[in-house]
């Protein structure tokens, strides 16, 4: 397996509903390593 590493050219803020998931799903323990 050969991984190209490169500097990134633009950058995909995720969905709202994605933002701060740990903190809004925080009383699954399985999330927390």
């Amino acid at each position: 397996i050969v991984t190209e590493i490169k500097p990134y050219s633009e950058f995909y803020r995720a969905e709202e509903y994605h933002q701060q998931y740990f903190e809004k799903l925080d009383k699954n323990p399985f999330q927390k390593s």
